[in-house]
């Protein structure tokens, strides 16, 4: 039944506002999806797995997701590194 509510509120969204924002804010909710996975893996909440790979490469395993990530998307790791967070992360 959740399904179907929430299947209701995504049309609702698109006819309202349109297909840009729709995507937007799929995107978005995207992004916290990531940020929440980086934070239950100890990371800095407001900060992306991405992010937190380009700035471990020197540790192991995280050089090779690196890799893989640039491997998809050439230049990912360059685009995706945020000097201005991961302060907050529970280790690293």
């Amino acid at each position: 039944m959740i399904w179907l509510a929430l299947a209701v509120i995504e049309v609702a969204v698109l006819l309202v506002y349109g297909r840009r924002a729709w995507a937007r804010r799929w995107w978005n909710v995207m992004i916290s999806l990531d940020q929440l996975v980086n934070a239950y893996g100890g990371g800095d909440p407001d900060e992306t797995i991405s992010s937190r790979a380009a700035k471990q490469t020197h540790k192991r395993g995280w050089d090779k997701l690196t890799r893989f990530l640039d491997w998809i998307d050439p230049g990912h790791a360059g685009r995706a590194l945020e000097v201005d967070e991961g302060g907050r992360s529970a280790w690293d």
